[in-house]
């Protein structure tokens, strides 16, 4: 993909004009580097790459605690590590998207219905929100993330936040960038920077 010298820095305004943070100049210079590093067999949308990298994080290595962005977009793969607590990890950032209106609590991730060996079972996942307690399942599948567990707290969340949902997009592999905004947020967002956002798991 050829790109003009500018193009990362014109999508990291784009985004920024869009509310997504984080974008500094040295952070853009440093995704833009790393991009044009890669094989050219891999092609990967320059602004997924900006959104992927502020959406993934800090830590969650070497011992390091992980602590979700807080830049307006959250970054997930579907391929897991930590095959503890994955969902509880995995609200933890959906709610970083807007800890206000997002503050999921007590969250208990339940594996006893998980076959290890196996890596088969059914987790039950409970969390509290807006004063209701909510109780959700997740089918195990070895180290993948049940995309059916996104697409029904997205349901949840959809019905009772008043106009605004999840939308998600691939990064064009197997990690998906997650947002939490309203109908036209989300059309400006295409329309910008031209990546397809869906309300269900793509």
């Amino acid at each position: 993909m050829d790109l003009r010298p500018d193009t990362f820095e014109t999508l990291a305004g784009k985004l920024r004009a869009l509310g997504i943070g984080g974008l500094t100049p040295g952070r853009v210079s440093k995704i833009e580097a790393s991009y044009r590093s890669l094989p050219p067999e891999v092609l990967f949308h320059p602004a997924a790459c900006l959104l992927a990298s502020l959406g993934q994080g800090e830590g969650g290595y070497r011992g390091i605690p992980w602590t979700p962005g807080k830049n307006g977009v959250f970054c997930f793969d579907a391929e897991l590590f930590d095959l503890e607590s994955p969902y509880t990890g995995f609200l933890r950032g959906v709610s970083a998207l807007d800890e206000t209106e997002l503050d999921f609590r007590d969250i208990q991730e339940d594996t006893s219905g998980v076959d290890w060996e196996e890596g088969t079972g059914t987790r039950v996942i409970r969390f509290t929100w807006r004063g209701d307690d909510y109780t959700l399942e997740a089918t195990e599948d070895g180290d993948w993330f049940d995309g059916s567990f996104l697409d029904k707290l997205g349901g949840i969340i959809q019905e009772k936040s008043g106009g605004k949902k999840l939308f998600f997009c691939s990064d064009g592999y197997q990690a998906t960038l997650i947002f939490y905004r309203d109908d036209s947020w989300a059309e400006e967002f295409q329309r910008e920077i031209g990546l397809q956002l869906e309300h269900q798991l793509p």
